[in-house]
Parts: C-alpha cells; structure tokens; sequence
C-alpha cells in the first residue's frame, strides 16, 4: 500500500494530537517490563513497538536463560560481572544490579513467567541461572514476552503495535514525545509525553552478517544520539565467531580476509545511551533500558546477565518514569521539529510534489531504493567495523559512509515497508558514524571488542569509557575514567566472542 504525500498530511493536520504520561519505545523484554511498572504506578502508559510487542525480537529468541542471584552470591556476582566486562563497566550501575536481580527475577512469575532454576545445586550459593519454560510451538523467550504482554494490557497499557517511532521531541534539553509512523495505518503523528523510555534494543542488524532478530537496526541509538543523548562505549560490540578462529584474527596482516569474514556475525551491543543508576540520562525526561543503554556491561558479559538486564532496568526505567510524569504538567511540542520530520519522510514518496530544501539538486539525482541503501551501510560495517578493525579498515569506513550519506537523504519509497526501511537506513548510517568515530580512539583489545593493530589490552591508558554526543551538526567525542567503586586493582581483562560463563 502506498502512503502518499496527502495522506500523512492529511492525518497530521486532521487528527488532535496524542498524549500520554510515558511513552515505551521498544516491545520486547525492556520495554514491556518499563510498560508493567510505569502502569503499576497508576499512570497512563502508551507503548510503540515497530514490530508487534512481544513477538519477534531477541527477547522472543533467546535461549531463555537469566541470571540468577541471591544476597550470599552478590559480591561473587559483582565480581563476574566487572571482570568480564574488563573493568569498563560503570560500577556504580553493577552494584544496582547485583542487588535488583535479586528480587526482580523471580518478580516475573507474578506476571505469569514460567521460571525455574537452572543451576542451583551446582551453584550453591554461586551466580547462576533461571530459564524460562517453552511455550509449544514457539521459541523459549516467548515464555517471556508473551505473559509479559498479557500483563500489560490488562493493567491498561495501550499497545500501539506496528508503529515506528523516527524521531524523538526535544525542548530546553528535555525529551518531551516523539514523531511516529503507523506502518499499517499509513499514518505520521505525535505522541506528547511526560516521560519516554526507550527500550528498543540492540543494532546488529546494522551489520550484513547478524544472529539477531528482525527489526534489530539500532533505531534507539539513532533516535538518543540525535536528540542530543550521551552513548558511552558504543565501541564495544560482540561478535559471535568459533573460538577456534580468534587467532587468525590476530595473524591477519592485511584485512579484511575474505575467509574470515565469511563466518561469524553481529551478536550483542555492550554500549549505549549512557544512563545512571534510575536508568535516567543527560537528557530530563528520557530513560533508558535493556540493549540500548551502556555502562553495566563494559567490553564484554556473562551469559544470560542480558536477558536479567532487561528486566532490572526496564522495571527501574518504568518506574521512575512515571515518578517524573506524576511531578510536572503535559510538556509543550516544538512544530517546527515536526514539520522536519514530515518534510523528511513525505520527500521521499514518489507521490510528493517537492522535495524539501535538504534534498540538494544533486542528490535529486541519486534517487536510490532503500534496501540498497541499507545494504551498503550494512556490508561498510561488517567488512571495516567488525572482527579485524585497524585504523585502515576505520578510515576507510568513514569515507564509504559519508558517501552513503547523501543517499540516505535522496531514497525514494514506493510503500510503507520501504519507507521503514529507508528509516532504518539513516539510523543505521548514524550508528555507524559513532561507532566508527569511537572505534578510531580505542587504541587496544579488550573483552569483544578487538584492534588487529593493536591486539592486546591497555590498562595502563584505556580503563576508560568514551562518550558521543551530537553537537550541532558535528560528532563530538570525550573520554572519562571508568567509574570504580569497588574493584580498583583491575587485571588482565579476558578476550573472545560472543558471551562469556562463569570463571569459578
């Protein structure tokens, strides 16, 4: 179905602007656990979710394990956790925690989630594992997603499904709501909100080779890093490779080697929307949870911490969301970045009558489908920004993208699934431009993320956490010490693919 020019006018003009007290991004594990919470505190909650919330997504995919932690295992957990992640973490955030999960994960049986542990009688007052039992039929993590939205809209969550958000509201550096497009209804509107949560999870999709679920193109890291959000250690991506290979990675004199990037793929993004210990961020109004956030995990995690992430923080995220949205009035929207954001979606359909001033002449000429867009960003950063990063690779990166940039901005749709991806593709291009920018400073190997040209760790120079912001037009970079509050004398970090278990 075509959306025309007309018709998101049309429905912006025609319909009375939407409003809600918190306003979840993102439909799976994070954000309907933020959803259940923020209700829970009496609040009108809306939740967008661009594929149906609580279907396919990571959450739905996982193998179904989540950590598990007791009082007597929290210090042993805390440890596990800093070590892993090389000593980047932020750990203030693991000491949240280390103590929330606790509490939070057998929480979910209330909400109808069928856990059972794991591990315990090997693990005797040890970290571990709960698992979620298998819905018939489906993968394990629906055990999860399922009951979680269930829950949520009996307490009276209004699940928008199919609805894309492509732009977060800004005013006096608070987040007050969001633009958005109905992929079924063909419709653009705006949502006004008190408080937003973004949830929207990772962006390994971004990559040409991925094990993750549709939908996974780092929509929130976009989204936060235009609004003017801090993204810290956005660098530090894993990568699932056979452990057999990570020694040729390091032998590899000049890549990208073909062979090498024939296997593996994009798994799991560490960094994100730098949030403190409320899940809250450098923007007022704007929480964060699951994927999308940095800081808890550093370079590197234990397997199945992501899975308890999500649901420690998400519940935090909901809950001092709606706290905020109880304490002030319905903020006021900014028009003029509405029409923006119209302009730029409404130019692109080939039933628009002009093209906005952004659209140059030149690139009237570039007109390019969207997949094909997207296809040249993804093969930039899984070739020059994935297993065998150098410097070459790095700077080369950077050039192929900023000529894809005009592309982006010149892509003609014919259909609402074109016009999601052509979304995907400008927010894909913006991941890629921070994490190539991040990717230049970190001068070393750490946990997963690797440095062909320079393969071991530095402790010494690089205990520290890079952040990204948007000023103006321009990328700006700083670094800071990591946040240390109980392990100070940090090791040799581990290195390798994917998620690590248990050391003792």
């Amino acid at each position: 179905m075509c959306m025309k020019r007309e018709d998101i006018t049309s429905e912006l003009q025609s319909s009375a602007l939407r409003s809600t007290d918190v306003l979840v991004i993102g439909g799976a594990g994070a954000g309907l656990r933020a959803a259940i919470a923020a209700a829970e505190q009496g609040v009108k909650v809306a939740l967008a979710s661009k594929l149906p919330a609580g279907g396919m997504s990571n959450t739905a995919i996982t193998a179904g394990w989540f950590t598990r932690s007791t009082e007597k295992s929290a210090d042993e957990l805390f440890y596990q956790v800093v070590y892993t992640g090389g000593y980047l973490n932020n750990q203030r955030l693991v000491e949240v925690f280390v103590k929330e999960v606790q509490d939070k994960m057998p929480q979910l049986r209330q909400y109808g989630v069928d856990l059972f542990s794991e591990d315990v009688s090997s693990r005797i007052d040890k970290p571990g594992h709960y698992q979620v039992r298998r819905i018939e039929g489906k993968s394990r993590g629906y055990g999860l997603t399922q009951p979680l939205r269930d829950t949520a809209e009996k307490i009276g969550v209004e699940i928008l499904d199919n609805v894309m958000v492509t732009e977060l509201l800004t005013s006096n550096q608070a987040v007050v709501g969001a633009t958005a497009v109905d992929l079924e209804k063909n419709q653009f509107f705006v949502i006004s909100a008190k408080s937003t949560v973004l949830a929207t999870g990772g962006g390994a999709r971004a990559y040409e080779r991925s094990d993750n679920a549709e939908g996974t193109t780092g929509d929130g890291f976009a989204l936060a890093y235009r609004a003017g959000a801090e993204l810290v250690d956005i660098e530090c991506i894993s990568f699932n490779l056979p452990h057999a290979r990570m020694e040729a990675i390091f032998t590899v004199k000049n890549p990208p080697d073909e062979e090498i990037l024939s296997i593996g793929g994009c798994h799991y993004f560490l960094g994100g929307v730098k949030i403190d210990e409320k899940a809250g961020c450098n923007l007022d109004g704007l929480y964060a949870a699951g994927e999308v956030t940095g800081g808890l995990f550093g370079a590197a995690r234990l397997g199945g911490s992501a899975m308890a992430d999500t649901i420690v923080f998400g519940a935090i995220a909901g809950e001092k969301a709606a706290e905020r949205a109880k304490s002030i009035s319905m903020p006021v929207i900014d028009q003029t970045q509405v029409d923006a954001e119209e302009k730029w979606l409404t130019q692109m359909f080939d039933g628009g009558d002009q093209s906005p001033e952004f659209v140059s002449d030149a690139n009237k000429e570039l007109r390019s489908k969207p997949s094909e867009v997207a296809s040249k960003i993804r093969s930039t950063l899984w070739r020059y920004v994935g297993t065998m990063k150098t410097d070459v690779t790095l700077l080369k990166a950077r050039q192929e993208l900023d000529a894809i940039m005009p592309l982006v901005n010149a892509q003609r749709v014919q259909n609402m699934t074109d016009l999601r991806t052509a979304i995907e593709a400008r927010n894909m291009l913006d991941l890629g431009r921070v994490i190539v920018a991040a990717s230049t400073l970190r001068k070393e190997t750490r946990g997963c993320y690797w440095r062909i040209d320079y393969p071991k760790p530095d402790n010494e120079n690089w205990l520290k956490n890079i952040i990204v912001t948007k000023d103006g037009d321009a990328l700006k970079t700083k670094i800071q010490d990591a946040i240390m509050t109980k392990l100070r004398v940090p090791t040799d970090p581990p290195i390798g693919p994917g998620c690590f278990g248990y050391t003792r």
